[in-house]
């Protein structure tokens, strides 16, 4: 059967029609949850110089936006946002700026297991962005080292970057080490 041909019979099936339109009316649905989430959102981004339709854009903006991360804050720590809403929150907090956050990310962090798996691996690399201070990273060593956390330790691995001396030779063999880990490595480009 040529694709032509496929194209053909798909265009004639009723159920393959429909699941199609089934489909692309909970996208219009996730979508519309995603703007109507995001309007207030928008509206403190805007009073803050930022014109943003969701914390997605932010993601883009290569300037600091260190006036928002509170506003970001705010909104992860609320919970009763749509995953898709809190993971681009998260995302736009994995900046430097995010910092003088981290124990309040540590503390979403872990209250956000059991959410739809990619909120907490966005608030892990968010985490991993913020690591700066030495007792911040003493935190994200032992998290690395915790298999309980799951995938979400490969999130973390970038913050290696931010060690020095011994701690960052020390994560770095740990990492080399362990399978689940030493993958990710390469992504983040650390030898």
């Amino acid at each position: 059967m040529t694709a032509a041909e496929l194209i053909k019979k798909l265009e004639n099936d009723k159920d393959y029609q429909e699941r199609i339109c089934q489909k692309d009316l909970e996208l219009k649905q996730k979508h519309d949850l995603l703007v109507k989430e995001s309007e207030s959102f928008a509206n403190e981004c805007k009073q803050a110089g930022y014109a943003l339709e969701t914390a997605w854009d932010l993601i883009m903006v290569e300037e600091p936006y260190p006036e928002l991360v509170p506003v970001l804050i705010k909104y992860l720590e609320e919970k009763n946002h749509s995953p898709k809403f809190r993971e681009g929150i998260a995302r736009a907090l994995a900046v430097f700026d995010s910092s003088p956050y981290f124990d309040r990310l540590l503390k979403v962090y872990y209250e956000s297991k059991g959410e739809y798996e990619t909120v907490p691996w966005a608030i892990a690399c968010a985490l991993s962005a913020a690591a700066v201070t030495q007792l911040q990273l003493d935190v994200i060593e032992k998290m690395i080292y915790d298999k309980e956390i799951g995938d979400d330790r490969s999130a973390l691995l970038d913050s290696i970057r931010n060690m020095k001396g011994k701690q960052k030779q020390r994560v770095l063999a740990y990492a080399r080490s362990d399978e689940a880990l030493k993958k990710n490595l390469r992504i983040y480009k650390l030898k």
